[in-house]
């Protein structure tokens, strides 16, 4: 049987015995071509909302709370400041968080660029408390707004559940950073804390949002509209794309991180050996494809917002070996088994009892049916 595994611009494919193929993750279909029709058309028809063309009007200071990390992000932009220049509205910037990927993305004229940065208290405004009793503060451009239209990726989140738009708000461009969930942990069917983000959008009088679902490449669907239409749409969109259900785990997983064209974080890489420890029986074998350097390996094994000790029960669990561009030493020092190619893991796969292959796991959401 013929396997394919996606990683940061590369694929591993292989023959595996199908008797020992426990379940295999390829991910969404690529995305269509020629997106700005369709970006155009969710611009103009949104979920229980008016047109943004009626969102805004002439004299409105807008701000873009946005993620670059969206696919099509410079297309997305420019179609909304196409909307701008028709109903007269000139003055529009864009704030992006100063620690998140940055990405390549070009801006429309007109449009102004913000980067924010959540320690420096003097950029930070008060918005209001939640009904946590949470005091909020977020960039000041944004609560100084006339209008503020968030632009963010819809993606599974261990602590928020789901990202999207309102997460690129709180805490995106907050002064607060999120811990990250524990690599080991099963995610709770109520996740505390994950509705402040969007109750912050409600504070902020931020009822228009746009978000985006990412296909294998390219923006797979764009929706636009109100706040809990948009929640209720990207759920259902993200379980029908990027949920992947197995029935048992297996000895060895195999995981890509990272995508065509998409290159891997920090984040990403926790995440995607998060997906893989779910799916490996305890005492099996991990083997992550990468194209990760050292610098942000590092990052990821000694990220503060980790539980303490949680890599190295993550490492209890199942052998990890990495294809990365780091030296193997390095690997090893860390506590993993070094892989220079990706053959290197099919022949892995060759002597293991049981196989599961995912690819682009930093996105996927494992759900064991037992």
């Amino acid at each position: 049987m013929r396997l394919r595994v996606d990683y940061q611009d590369g694929e591993l494919e292989f023959d595996a015995d199908p008797d020992r193929l426990v379940a295999k993750w390829d991910g969404p279909a690529d995305a269509p071509a020629s997106p700005r029709d369709r970006i155009r058309q969710a611009l103009e028809a949104p979920l229980d909302f008016p047109p943004l063309s009626q969102v805004i009007v002439p004299g409105d200071k807008v701000v873009i709370p946005f993620d670059p990390s969206l696919p099509e992000a410079a297309i997305i932009l420019d179609e909304m400041a196409s909307v701008f220049r028709r109903v007269g509205v000139e003055s529009v910037s864009v704030v992006i968080n100063g620690r998140a990927p940055r990405g390549d993305f070009a801006l429309p004229d007109g449009l102004t660029l913000t980067i924010h940065d959540p320690s420096d208290r003097k950029t930070l405004a008060y918005l209001a408390n939640t009904q946590a009793e949470r005091r909020i503060y977020l960039q000041q451009l944004l609560v100084e707004a006339d209008c503020v239209i968030p632009v963010g990726r819809l993606g599974y989140d261990e602590t928020l559940d789901v990202i999207g738009p309102w997460s690129v708000i709180e805490p995106g461009l907050g002064d607060v950073t999120v811990p990250t969930a524990s690599l080991l942990a099963n995610r709770p069917e109520k996740v505390e804390g994950s509705e402040e983000p969007t109750e912050v959008s409600w504070l902020l009088g931020c009822l228009f949002q746009i978000a985006g679902v990412p296909g294998r490449t390219g923006l797979l669907e764009l929706i636009a509209g109100e706040t809990s239409a948009i929640r209720i749409r990207g759920a259902a969109i993200l379980d029908r794309e990027w949920l992947f259900p197995f029935e048992d785990r297996a000895d060895l997983v195999i995981a890509g991180i990272g995508g065509p064209g998409r290159k891997a974080t920090a984040s990403d890489f926790l995440d995607g050996l998060r997906t893989a420890l779910k799916a490996v029986a305890r005492g099996g074998k991990v083997a992550l494809l990468t194209q990760l350097d050292l610098a942000t390996i590092r990052d990821a094994v000694k990220r503060s917002g980790l539980p303490r000790g949680d890599f190295e029960r993550a490492l209890a669990w199942a052998d990890v070996y990495l294809m990365s561009s780091a030296g193997g030493d390095d690997i090893e020092d860390l506590g993993m088994i070094a892989i220079d190619r990706p053959s290197q893991a099919a022949k892995l796969a060759a002597s293991a009892h049981s196989l599961i292959t995912i690819g682009q796991a930093d996105r996927t959401r494992a759900a064991s049916n037992n």
